[in-house]
């Protein structure tokens, strides 16, 4: 799954996962409250598709700027909000 946090200072990570809520509490250690924009089906080779997409308003690794075109990306190509969390033990 490829998902889409937002920090408080608005920048914007694209990243995978296989685990969102495990992945999300660690990145929230690391940065505080986040926002969750949004998420899509996807692999590694899909990330780095939409990476290379963005790689204009990139700042460091997997964060990128908020820019007009990430937010039209994400009105449009991504399923809003948090993915449906897994069912009991099966995480």
């Amino acid at each position: 799954m490829i998902y889409f946090v937002r920090r408080s200072d608005g920048l914007v990570k694209i990243g995978t996962t296989t685990n969102f809520y495990r992945r999300l509490i660690s990145l929230k250690k690391e940065h505080g409250d986040l926002e969750v924009i949004g998420w899509h089906s996807g692999d590694r080779k899909v990330e780095k598709d939409v990476h290379q997409q963005f790689a204009a308003y990139r700042v460091i690794n997997e964060w990128f700027y908020f820019s007009d075109e990430l937010s039209s990306y994400l009105s449009t190509s991504v399923n809003q909000g948090e993915p449906p969390k897994p069912e009991a033990g099966l995480t």
